[in-house]
């Protein structure tokens, strides 16, 4: 039949565009209210913390925006109830256009060291992760790199262009970070304890990766050699 309107106001979640409500037996309705689309605006800001200036206009931002290794542009996760697209900015102009196409969660980019080409993750709502790389010069399709069984993402692309660094949501141990090879073929974890471990970066040289871990009962920073593993150190202090 033809659906009747009952109330308005109830959140909406941009991932897959599911509606935070639950009925009970007794017919009482129990909603949580507001809404997910808030308008952001990205500001570019120097090593002091002054605002210099806006770059392209608000819209809903979701986490995992990155420049381009040339700092000419930043590609960008925005949001909008079932749909989730990377878009790219340009730094000095502020223009920016969309990215990824699909229907689907397209989200956390990370640049190649040249800067030609872009990798992400996508799905529908609640599948498995896969990784795609598309090239930002040609803008050919999208080429699939690799399924993954959890929720990754993306986080960092290593130097010499061979490694992928990621954090994924695993359902009884937290996050956990991974290595994963550019080509798909190959994976290794980086730290997979207990705790929550997540936002890996590689260092400047790729000899190093730095996350962030709840080890000690609180996020701290640490840095452990790469591929080697072998040294450990925490670098933060409370």
């Amino acid at each position: 039949g033809t659906p009747t309107p009952v109330f308005e106001g109830a959140t909406v979640a941009i991932w897959g565009g599911v509606t935070l409500l639950a009925v009970s037996e007794q017919g009482t309705l129990v909603f949580v209210p507001g809404t997910v689309i808030r308008n952001h605006v990205m500001r570019l800001v120097d090593r002091t913390g002054r605002a210099i200036r806006q770059i392209g206009s608000a819209r809903t931002i979701q986490t995992g925006s990155v420049f381009s290794p040339d700092g000419q542009r930043v590609a960008v996760t925005t949001g909008e109830p079932g749909r989730i697209d990377i878009w790219l900015f340009s730094v000095a102009s502020g223009e920016s256009e969309r990215f990824t196409l699909a229907l689907a969660e397209d989200e956390r980019p990370v640049w190649s060291p040249d800067g030609r080409t872009i990798m992400y993750t996508s799905a529908w709502s609640g599948e498995a992760r896969r990784l795609f790389a598309k090239s930002v010069v040609e803008r050919t399709d999208a080429r699939l790199v690799r399924a993954w069984s959890r929720h990754v993402h993306l986080t960092s692309w290593s130097p010499d262009g061979r490694w992928l660094a990621a954090f994924d949501y695993h359902p009884t141990n937290n996050e956990d970070v991974w290595a994963i090879a550019a080509d798909g073929r190959d994976s290794m974890a980086i730290s997979g304890s207990a705790a929550r471990e997540l936002n890996a970066v590689f260092s400047p040289d790729g000899g190093w990766v730095a996350y962030q871990s709840e080890e000690s009962g609180r996020f701290e920073v640490y840095v452990v050699s790469f591929p080697s593993l072998t040294v450990k150190r925490q670098v933060s202090t409370n």
